[in-house]
């Protein structure tokens, strides 16, 4: 069910803010509050690869910038496409291929865009250590970094271990952070069941940890699938084929939380589906939020007693973290009317962890369709579906990515007969609709630096008022945008004392995410929000 499509929104000028430590007034410190009580995704956009000559399986995988203007679409042979927005249009922008010229290196088998869009990690998994094609290393596997200066791009390094193990498949996973310093490497790994870090430092990539699991063995395929945190400093990794117990004639599959202390990774805690589940794999698609305290995680479920779920039902599921410890929050079950054995289902977060995109790659014999859920609260809903009007086995949904601030989403169509051929494959755009207007019944009053909250450590905190949020008694999101200059340590308090409004913290980084639920107000239109937040001295 569609929640309604309005976004209201105040810019607000000519706020003063004086307090001491500041030393003069501030103007403009709050600029804009935000309101979004829906979704409304509309498709803008077809994409196909920008050369003549048929390019089979354009979209299988697809990679996005957090402010959804980069964006990676690989194929099936072995070009990458760089496409980015102009005005308002998406465009090519560059053809990435195999710099060695290696037919049989499977480039582009998996890739990663920084959340800055100027880093791209394109793996070869069958490509060898050394550029020498013709000799005797094993096909262990390479990673080709690529950076852009200005929307140039160029191969900037060819990264691989210090040791070769063959059949390693070294690259057919891979994840980078939002910098573009901190890569996160796995592969099939038949034989080493390892994951690699490695760290850029200037234009150098230096190897500096390889971990696995606390009970791997042989055949896991520990790092077959791989997703690092926006900040990298969280890893969760796949062992696909993992028996969860000694009576799993399944090897129903498990996922690992990582995380990174100086320059060592440790595990944190194993993840599975429950050993109730009569399919797997647990862990086919992983992605992790900015943050790295919110993992989404890709399955087949199939007669999990107890969760609701019925017999091939496609299901991903949502885990959290609080306080270190993790536990399942909810399974998001797609509608799909023929889900079945083997099923394929991509998944991908946004940045804040709060919007989620599930494509069901088998629906509608092989049509596919894709799912798009939001957090409310602590609760997950689904908002929209998204489809597309192709031939059938087109596999809508194969490679899916939403941008950090979720309001874009790529989804690719890899085996859709198009004008460059049969299974030549297009990738789709689509946009949140749900765009800012103005609304005159949004306030926002009492801003000020409070003059008794400065810390020892000089730090600042800001409060301010909101009111006429959600004055139809509907659920709504409220983003709160302060000068990009200015940085937000953390939300100290948000609520609203005079009414039974819930006030759930979505996002503290600026700009702030809030999520407003009118449980049970008498008189919604009264509604104030008090917000208090601590600012970094130094960016004020």
């Amino acid at each position: 069910m569609r929640r309604r499509s309005l976004l209201r929104t105040l810019a607000v000028s000519g706020a003063v803010c004086t307090g001491v430590g500041i030393g003069t007034s501030t103007t403009n410190l709050v600029q804009s509050v935000q309101a979004q009580s829906s979704s409304d995704w509309q498709q803008q956009q077809r994409l196909l690869p920008p050369d003549s000559e048929q390019q089979n399986g354009f979209g299988y995988k697809i990679e996005l910038s957090d402010g959804g203007e980069t964006a990676l679409v690989n194929t099936t042979t072995s070009s990458v496409y760089v496409y980015a927005i102009e005005n308002n249009q998406w465009i090519f922008q560059k053809e990435l291929t195999d710099p060695d010229g290696d037919s049989e290196s499977r480039f582009g088998f998996d890739i990663a865009l920084s959340g800055d869009g100027s880093t791209a990690l394109v793996g070869a998994p069958n490509a060898r250590p050394t550029t020498q094609t013709e000799t005797t290393q094993p096909r262990s596997g390479v990673v080709h970094a690529f950076s852009s200066d200005d929307g140039s791009w160029s191969l900037e390094q060819r990264i691989h271990t210090d040791t070769t193990v063959s059949d390693d498949a070294l690259g057919a996973a891979v994840s980078v952070s939002n910098d573009g310093s901190t890569a996160l490497i796995g592969g099939l790994q038949r034989i080493s069941n390892e994951c690699v870090v490695f760290s850029r430092n200037g234009g150098n990539w230096i190897q500096r940890d390889k971990f696995t699991s606390s009970d791997v063995k042989g055949g896991d395929r520990f790092g077959s699938v791989v997703a690092l945190s926006g900040d990298g400093s969280t890893a969760i990794v796949s062992a696909v084929r993992k028996e969860i117990s000694e009576s799993d004639p399944f090897r129903l599959g498990s996922a690992y939380i990582f995380d990174q202390n100086d320059d060592t990774w440790s595990e944190q805690r194993k993840l599975t589906g429950g050993s109730n589940r009569q399919w797997g794999p647990f862990g086919i698609s992983l992605s992790l939020s900015d943050n790295g305290t919110t993992a989404l995680i890709g399955s087949k479920s199939a007669n999990a007693e107890g969760s609701g779920i019925e017999a091939f039902e496609d299901s991903a599921y949502v885990f959290s973290r609080n306080n270190n410890e993790w536990s399942q929050d909810q399974i998001l079950v797609t509608e799909s009317d023929e889900s079945q054995q083997n099923n394929i289902l991509p998944v991908s977060l946004s940045a804040s962890g709060t919007t989620a995109v599930v494509a069901d790659v088998y629906e509608d014999e092989f049509t596919g369709s894709a799912y798009i859920f939001s957090k409310n609260g602590s609760t997950w809903s689904q908002q929209q579906k998204l489809t597309v009007d192709i031939n059938k086995s087109g596999t809508f949904g194969s490679g899916i990515a939403i941008s950090g601030d979720g309001n874009t989403i790529l989804a690719g169509a890899p085996l859709e007969d198009t004008e460059s051929g049969d299974q030549a494959g297009a990738t789709y755009v689509f946009t949140n609709n749900g765009n800012f207007s103005d609304d005159t019944q949004v306030s926002l009053s009492n801003v000020q630096i409070d003059d008794d909250t400065i810390d020892s450590t000089g730090s600042h905190t800001l409060s301010f008022s909101v009111s006429g949020v959600s004055p139809d008694d509907v659920k709504d999101n409220i983003r709160i945008a302060l000068p990009e200059e200015v940085t937000v340590e953390s939300v100290i308090e948000a609520s609203s004392p005079n009414t039974s409004y819930n006030v759930t913290v979505q996002q503290e980084t600026n700009p702030i995410e809030l999520y407003v639920d009118p449980t049970g107000s008498n008189d919604p239109a009264e509604m104030n929000i008090e917000v208090r937040l601590r600012l970094s001295s130094d960016t004020i």
